[in-house]
Parts: C-alpha cells; sequence; structure tokens
C-alpha cells in the first residue's frame, strides 16, 4: 500500500499527516512542495482518500471509496491538472460552481487538488485566492508545487505548506533498473520526471529523441564540430514532437553528465561512461553552468528554437 511507502520514504509528511487525521486538526488548504520526482499525487490522493474513507487515520486505500477517488468516479472530488496545459480562469470558475452546488455525496465533504498550480494563468490564480480565502465549508484544497516562487505569496500563506525530500539518485536508479535498461535507468533517476510514469516516458518519442541528441551534441561539442548548429536546427524543428519537452531532457541529462565528470563519477555503463571520458572538467561546468540556466528559460510560451541557439551561443560553440 502507498502509505507504507510514505511512511519509509517521507516519514515527517507521513508523520505531520497521520497526526492531523488523529487528532481532527486539518488545515483547510495544503501546499505539498516538491520536484518532479517526489511523491506529492500519490500523497494527495491518499489525503483525499482519508478524508471519506471510514478507517481512522490514513485510508485503507481498498474499500469502495478510496477506489473511486483514485479513479476520479467520486462526485465530490476535483483534480485540475496543470502538467501539460494551464490552468484558465474559467477552470476554477467551474470548480466553485460545483462546489456551491449540494453534497453529492453522504460523507459532506469536497475535495480538489491542483496539480502544478504554478502553472496557473495570473487570473485563475487571482480567482484561486478569492476560493481560498471564502472556501465553501467543508472543503479542503490541496495544491502540488514544484516552483512555489512562481504563486502568490497571499496564496501561499492560506495554505499550509509541506515539503517532500528529494530522494536519493541511487535509490531510484536502483528502482528504475526493475522497469527499464539500466543506460535509461541511470538517465531517468537524474532527471525530473514522473516516476509513475517512467515507462510511458522511456518509450515516448520525446525522450528517445532527447536521449539521441544529447549523445549526439556531447560528440560535436566536444569534438568542437561546427555541425552541431545543424544537428540542433534540425533537433528542434516543429513537428509532433513536444520540443519544449524534448529540450528539458536533453538539459537534464548534460548538467547529470557534467556532474558526473566533475566528481569523477563512473557507471560501468558504456556508452554513458565514454561520454563522460570525452569531455574535460571545463566543458563539465560549462555544461552544468549554461544548462541549469537554460532550464530555467524553458517555459511555455519560450521559443525553443532560440533558446537552444541561445544555448550553443553561451557554451561558445
Amino acid at each position: 500500500m502507498f502509505k507504507e511507502q510514505l511512511k519509509k520514504e517521507q516519514p515527517r509528511v507521513y508523520q505531520v499527516l497521520e497526526n492531523a487525521l488523529l487528532n481532527d486538526r486539518l488545515a483547510h488548504a495544503y501546499m505539498f512542495v516538491g520536484d518532479q520526482n517526489t511523491p506529492k499525487k500519490e500523497t494527495a490522493m491518499l489525503l483525499a482518500q482519508s478524508l471519506v474513507c471510514e478507517s481512522e487515520g490514513f485510508a485503507d486505500e481498498t474499500c469502495d471509496t478510496c477506489k473511486r477517488i483514485m479513479h476520479h468516479n467520486y462526485a465530490d472530488f476535483i483534480y485540475l491538472d496543470g502538467t501539460t496545459t494551464s490552468i484558465k480562469k474559467e477552470d476554477v470558475i467551474k470548480l466553485k460552481e460545483e462546489f456551491a452546488k449540494t453534497n453529492l455525496e453522504s460523507i459532506g465533504m469536497k475535495i480538489y487538488i491542483i496539480d502544478h498550480a504554478e502553472n496557473a494563468t495570473p487570473s485563475a490564480l487571482n480567482s484561486l485566492l478569492t476560493f481560498l480565502e471564502e472556501p465553501t465549508s467543508p472543503v479542503m484544497a490541496i495544491l502540488l508545487v514544484e516552483h512555489p516562487d512562481q504563486l502568490l505569496d497571499t496564496i501561499k500563506s492560506r495554505c499550509q505548506m509541506i515539503h517532500f525530500h528529494k530522494q536519493k539518485e541511487n535509490v531510484v536508479f536502483n528502482k528504475l533498473q526493475t522497469e527499464v535498461d539500466r543506460y535509461d535507468a541511470y538517465l531517468l533517476s537524474h532527471m525530473q520526471v514522473d516516476l509513475a510514469k517512467v515507462i510511458e516516458i522511456e518509450e515516448s518519442d520525446e525522450y528517445q529523441h532527447a536521449r539521441y541528441l544529447f549523445e549526439h551534441v556531447v560528440k560535436k561539442i566536444s569534438n568542437r564540430d561546427r555541425d552541431v548548429n545543424v544537428l540542433i536546427q534540425q533537433g528542434f524543428a516543429k513537428g509532433k514532437r513536444d520540443v519544449r519537452l524534448v529540450a528539458k531532457y536533453v538539459f537534464e541529462m548534460l548538467i547529470s553528465l557534467g556532474k558526473d565528470r566533475l566528481m569523477q563519477q563512473t557507471t560501468t555503463i558504456e556508452t554513458y561512461d565514454q561520454l563522460l571520458a570525452s569531455i574535460d572538467e571545463t566543458l563539465a561546468t560549462k555544461f552544468m553552468v549554461v544548462c541549469n540556466k537554460m532550464k530555467d528559460k524553458n517555459r511555455k510560451g519560450v521559443n525553443t528554437a532560440l533558446l537552444m541557439d541561445e544555448f550553443l551561443y553561451e557554451m561558445e560553440v
């Protein structure tokens, strides 16, 4: 069961929520903060289940009500997903309208989860703020956030913030080896990806294309091959792929490679170790500094082709 995993991997989060559930001291709004590979969403679903399950403390996770929450079939539960598209004001207005109606479930508790709440538009955030200030009782809000600095201070002040610590990369690597190839497991364990969707990500065209570009960019830059410009232009040409996601993966792979080179890390993964051997400490440092800068700029609305041109300029290629 997930609650046992939570207790083992995030003991502080487990203790805070368990105490609140057992002592009936729940906040009306929570903000779960942590990297993408932390179990924020799973914990939010567990908390939602626990609010309506008949079990004391954390939910049993097996009853019909728990299953309905998990499958988003519980009438007084709404999940807004901002992972791939921004949350608009209309989404929040619809949420308010639904929660203004009479409860459809016998428990009488309404719950909403907003995943990647920082991806909401300014007007949506302002609308959400008024809902947090004047909730329809009883309502529980759970906001899942990677970058809390992108949210209004007034929203953060109305939520109890719970921070999830990042899992150690070697622990994640060991887990992923049972799911995918060792090379992919190593790359993915160093990236901010949704571990629950790791197989889907590994098989995606965006990830596979990013891995190809990563390997060839490293080889061409280390050999001072000017053809890297053509590679980048073709690799990030508009098409069916989400090039912003491709860029995210490439930047994170390059950052990990740079870090491993500076730490003199080897992996016994032939392809990766060959890439490590091909770069010196100066290039490794550049990868870390430049790619971290580019990753911060790689947001919705940014022209990815221009961003990659800036990447090459910063790398002095």
